[in-house]
């Protein structure tokens, strides 16, 4: 007997005998419409192992919790020149790749609540869907763990202000948010001439006017103006306005944790199209 795929033709059935008759598969499914269904589980797989990879990255990479909803897309600029801060950001974002292998960077300056941090995370977000590992650190934060960890050898964070010297993108928020004293400026000028000598991408968010730059150190400011384009967000603070933003409020987490694909094919079996659930293993996502 042979059996007519609609699809691929002709195709002979399966000889079963040398299995137990208690074991034994009585139907014949067409062989290329098995490694067709292979072919798009495997795709099916690939695809949503890439999507969990994505997820993991941006849950990673530190953004805080507030920030988490907040994209390029929801960004609302006020005025003239936050629109044309928003295009410049965009642009970074649309040639990201290149930018971090120059080691290119952004200093977002403006007043507190113009959308810096809200930008800086549209960015990570924008990194992490494009299979980039990039990192969020509030610098007021990072310096006291730093501090907490002396005469502590078994301390997570020992390592801390190391580890922030390397990797493809680095948002380094509340720069020169408070008086720093000399110790201070001295770890912030080690880390940023790191990653200027590395050729590391950093983005720094700031209330400092780009003329204010230098209370940081003159050292540290010479080296962010050449590995960092400034970006200018003048304005008001929005955080009152955002407060009452039902729609900003509500937004959902930029990324969301992938839902196990469900696809449905058909397949020959003893000469007749049935449909078939295509199988991906799920992955467990946090």
């Amino acid at each position: 007997m042979t059996y007519t795929c609609p699809i691929h033709g002709d195709y002979e059935p399966t000889d079963w005998s040398w299995m137990p008759p208690s074991a034994r598969i009585r139907t014949t499914t067409c062989p290329r419409c098995m490694d067709a269904q292979r072919e798009r589980e495997r795709a099916l797989q690939q695809a949503y192992d890439a999507d969990c990879r994505s997820y993991d990255r941006w849950r990673q990479c530190g953004i805080p919790t507030r920030y988490r909803s907040r994209t390029l897309d929801n960004w609302q600029p006020q005025g003239a020149a936050q629109q044309l801060a928003g295009k410049i950001v965009r642009r970074y974002v649309d040639d990201l790749e290149a930018n971090l292998d120059a080691g290119d960077g952004l200093v977002l300056s403006g007043p507190p609540g113009t959308g810096k941090t809200h930008l800086a995370a549209g960015i990570l977000t924008a990194a992490a869907q494009r299979g980039i590992i990039g990192r969020y650190i509030s610098w007021p934060s990072a310096v006291e763990r730093h501090k907490a960890t002396f005469g502590k050898r078994d301390d997570d964070d020992a390592e801390l202000l190391e580890d922030l010297r390397t990797g493809r993108l680095l948002v380094l928020d509340e720069i020169g948010v408070r008086s720093s004293s000399d110790y201070d400026r001295g770890l912030l000028f080690e880390l940023v001439d790191a990653r200027y000598s590395g050729e590391w991408s950093t983005v720094v968010c700031t209330n400092l006017t780009p003329a204010e730059l230098d209370t940081v150190g003159e050292r540290t400011a010479d080296r962010l103006r050449e590995m960092a384009a400034t970006v200018v967000i003048p304005g008001t603070s929005r955080r009152i306005a955002a407060g009452t933003d039902d729609a900003l409020r509500s937004a959902p987490w930029a990324l969301q944790p992938p839902e196990k694909p469900s696809e449905r094919m058909e397949i020959s079996v003893d000469g007749q199209m049935q449909e078939c659930t295509l199988s991906v293993n799920g992955k467990e996502v946090w």
